[in-house]
């Protein structure tokens, strides 16, 4: 299930990424829950980016 995922790699090589809506629902759940989830070889966690707009 996780190799199936669209992962990018982050520019410093630090690890990869992929959009909330892309991860399997079981591993949102699980990190919502947890924080952090570690699977096989790789530690899973959530970070949350926004983007604010304003009205000029």
């Amino acid at each position: 299930m996780l190799d199936r995922v669209s992962w990018r790699p982050y520019p410093s090589g630090s690890g990869e990424w992929c959009f909330l809506d892309q991860a399997p629902a079981q591993l949102v759940e699980r990190l919502e829950k947890n924080g952090q989830a570690t699977i096989g070889k790789y530690t899973y966690a959530l970070k949350s980016l926004t983007c604010r707009r304003r009205k000029i």
